[in-house]
């Protein structure tokens, strides 16, 4: 790195600008979010089945994960990877309103940006947020959290397990993701403690005020679902939608997804 990066990102600690992988078609601009421990490679099935003359489709390797800078001195949370995305948009692109795209933690980043950023998006397509609220009124979902955050902790103690896992979900799907790697894990393990663990995406999400479609997969396991229609019921921009898929954009989930693109 030299003085000049270093005074830029290190000293005044701006956002470091990411890997754009993804860059497609022409038209009403899409902004693609994938999830943890992945890359934008994981939105090929549905690059491949979105119209190009209708859309512009724009992809960011998220930080610390795929060609994108992996710093040791970021926190990894939600607000991180927001500012880099969002400085990693040229001049036109913040003349645009996006539908924006995510996929798992993709999800949480793409509702912080639409609140801190409302004059970026104009549509929120959300595909298997891990969602967790901090409130006692939703019993079964407080249960689920506690369940989950203890599994998420104990992979945390594990990262030789998770390496092995990884391997295995990479194979099975076929291409669509990214066996973790002993370099992506600091980046891995702070994403998921501050994005995931620390995240305030319910409480964006039970006011924001932009078209927004929340996706799960009934066969995933690696998000709850349990009250999360109960906790937005209040807000009529929100839509649930089920869709017979796993934690995974696989062409069947994409084709879901892009049959709600062209409602729009």
């Amino acid at each position: 790195m030299n003085i000049v990066s270093y005074f830029w990102y290190e000293v005044l600690g701006r956002p470091y600008k990411l890997a754009r992988t993804v860059d497609e078609g022409t038209g009403q601009p899409i902004l693609l979010i994938h999830g943890l421990g992945t890359n934008a490679a994981t939105w090929q099935p549905l690059v491949e089945q979105i119209d190009k003359l209708r859309f512009h489709i724009i992809g960011f390797d998220l930080l610390g994960f795929g060609l994108s800078p992996k710093p040791s001195n970021r926190a990894y949370d939600v607000a991180d990877h927001a500012k880099s995305i969002i400085a990693s948009l040229n001049r036109r692109d913040r003349k645009q309103k996006f539908i924006i795209i995510g996929h798992s933690m993709g999800c949480l980043i793409a509702s912080h940006i639409a609140t801190v950023r409302p004059d970026l998006v104009s549509r929120l397509i959300l595909y298997e947020p891990p969602l967790f609220a901090d409130s006692i009124e939703f019993r079964s979902h407080a249960r689920r959290k506690r369940l989950y955050f203890a599994f998420y902790e104990n992979l945390l103690k594990r990262p030789s397990l998770l390496f092995k896992y990884s391997k295995l979900v990479a194979r099975v799907a076929e291409g669509r993701m990214v066996a973790l790697e002993p370099a992506l894990w600091l980046p891995f393990e702070r994403s998921l403690q501050n994005t995931i663990m620390k995240q305030q995406s319910y409480t964006e999400l039970k006011t924001i005020k932009l078209p927004t479609d929340i996706i799960y997969g009934s066969f995933d396991l690696m998000v709850t679902r349990a009250e999360v229609k109960k906790m937005l019921r209040e807000n009529k921009f929100v839509r649930f939608h089920l869709v017979n898929e796993m934690h995974d954009v696989s062409p069947r989930a994409a084709k879901f997804i892009n049959k709600l693109l062209k409602q729009i």
